[in-house]
């Protein structure tokens, strides 16, 4: 290879890794705080009863921005809006190309809250279901609902604690259909969600 060669390689690799960190650095910068949440820590063998979320007062809360960083925010109040699902009667994990998938037990099912045992009628929290069973490749050890607003929902979805203790939250907007991971959690579970970015 000619040294005029090397010249051009070396010049194109630096102009490509210089656009990446001006792209961070931009994204950085014009990235919005999008949602709000509150975190608890587990303190029993059933850490999703609200009656457990209501007696720890040791709550962090963090702010979600649109580019998925994540840091402290200050306490917000936001009424009760969970519905605690047990993922072991909704979902069946299967191996499909080397990768874990999930998939519903039954397509006709009634969708309960694990708490209170009501019956969640609202078709929206199972719209997000499916998308979940569409787009999820890891199995659940935890499921919990939210919804906020008149189309705003979201879950937080713990994978199998023998994998790990990690958690995603998941947003849906039952208006436009869109469906996005919001962030992962190493530790923890989500109990209340706030969406601050109204065009989100």
């Amino acid at each position: 290879m000619s040294k005029k060669v090397q010249i051009i390689l070396l010049s194109t690799l630096g102009a490509i890794f210089l656009a990446l960190a001006l792209y961070k650095v931009y994204s950085n910068v014009t990235a919005k705080k999008a949602f709000e949440i509150q975190v608890v820590n587990e303190t029993s063998s059933s850490p999703l009863s609200e009656a457990e979320d209501l007696k720890i007062k040791k709550a962090k809360y963090y702010s979600i921005y649109s580019n998925g960083k994540i840091e402290k925010a200050s306490p917000f109040k936001i009424k009760k809006q969970t519905v605690d699902v047990d993922p072991t009667i909704l979902f069946d994990s299967y191996t499909q190309n080397n990768e874990t998938r999930i998939k519903l037990k039954k397509k006709n099912y009634k969708l309960k809250d694990q708490n209170s045992k009501k019956v969640i009628t609202d078709p929206n929290y199972k719209r997000l279901i499916n998308r979940i069973v569409e787009d999820v490749h890891y199995e659940a050890y935890t499921l919990r609902l939210f919804k906020e607003g008149n189309s705003s929902y979201y879950a937080y979805y713990r994978i199998n604690a023998g994998i790990s203790n990690a958690g995603y939250l998941y947003y849906f907007n039952s208006k436009n259909g869109k469906f996005a991971k919001l962030c992962k959690l190493e530790n923890g579970v989500v109990v209340r969600v706030k969406k601050l970015d109204m065009q989100y």
